[in-house]
């Protein structure tokens, strides 16, 4: 039985479905001119409509409150990957979600379009992708650069993160790299004011990638003179994200350190096998270790260690993959919802 409650412009109504398929009558005298199928965007279940009626949430998307907007935002991506939305219907939620005032409705469709230029998005449409999402979010980051206010400061972190690293923007990655290298005093006298923490992992990542070989051994160095958890949790991603093939070994003898926290040791692990450039290298070592790297693990997070292989994409690393917890699945109980997922 399923709580469904919707909204229109003619009202809103509840009611409990409880058959797999179901026909409701709506209430009044003549068909809406709208209908949103979660009022209020607080029903746990994916809803989808046919073209004209995903254009008609769109034509009304400003009078939406906020959790109706993450809503619509959250069903038309899940639509579009299921492909029964048209990509054009997907381009305008984005359209309209990038110039909202809302942080979460402005970055709701980031954590998508990030894992459409890593797995989706060719080399010959790649230009084109992040000419259209510069031309959203750039602007948005120039407005909200020198704010005082807080959301907006922290959509200003966000979206500078997302054009450093998913877009590869070099201005962004240029100020974040600086800001790492200021605050961590590589190469200079330390300023423990240039960096926020919620930059952290952004710009530690791009420090580790664009500002030369000598900074992760200066990283793994100042891990131990802060007394800071987020920037150790930040410090460890960032080290996996290192994709010179010259220090994967140097990555893999700390992602197995004493220094190296067990919770750390798993982020470590889960950003360096999204490397492209090391990602096989990487694979290579975690087949060959990977009973160390279980012991390494806490015991409740071994079931998820499925979840390492995520960012791969091809037939090979999943028959690999099913061979790794066919050997080795009973030291990583419950691994198997983990699994399917994957």
């Amino acid at each position: 039985s399923i709580p469904l409650c919707l909204r229109s412009d003619a009202g809103s109504q509840c009611l409990i479905m409880t058959q797999p398929q179901q026909a409701v009558k709506l209430d009044g005298e003549q068909c809406p001119q709208w209908l949103l199928p979660n009022a209020n965007g607080s029903g746990y279940y994916r809803w989808s409509l046919d073209r004209v009626r995903w254009q008609a949430l769109l034509d009304n998307f400003a009078q939406f409150t906020p959790t109706e907007v993450l809503s619509i935002i959250g069903n038309a991506f899940a639509a579009f990957e299921a492909g029964t939305l048209p990509e054009e219907i997907l381009i305008e939620v984005i359209r309209k979600s990038a110039a909202n005032q809302q942080r979460q409705v402005v970055t709701a469709p980031l954590v998508y379009l990030q894992k459409y230029r890593q797995d989706y998005v060719g080399d010959e449409n790649l230009a084109d992708f992040l000419q259209f999402v510069s031309g959203l979010y750039q602007p948005v980051l120039d407005r909200t650069a020198d704010s005082r206010n807080t959301e907006e400061q922290l959509l200003h972190s966000e979206l500078l993160s997302f054009m450093a690293l998913t877009v590869g923007d070099k201005t962004a990655r240029k100020q974040l790299a600086d800001k790492a290298i200021a605050f961590t005093g590589f190469q200079r006298e330390r300023d423990p004011k240039a960096l926020d923490s919620d930059l952290y992992e952004a710009a530690l990542k791009v420090a580790v990638q664009d500002a030369g070989a000598d900074f992760l051994p200066h990283l793994v160095k100042a891990r131990g003179e802060l007394d800071d958890p987020r920037f150790d949790n930040a410090s460890a991603i960032a080290m996996g994200a290192a994709n010179n093939p010259a220090q994967v070994t140097q990555v893999q003898e700390l992602a197995l350190g004493e220094d190296m926290g067990a919770g750390e040791t798993f982020e470590l692990i889960m950003q360096a096998l999204a490397e492209p450039a090391v990602q096989q290298l990487h694979w290579q070592w975690l087949r060959a270790n990977f009973p160390a790297v279980l012991r390494k693990i806490p015991e409740q997070w071994r079931r998820h260690t499925p979840a390492f292989t995520r960012a791969f994409c091809n037939q090979q690393a999943l028959s690999d993959m099913l061979k790794l917890f066919e050997q080795y699945g009973e030291q990583a109980t419950g691994y198997q919802r983990s699994l399917a997922q994957t």
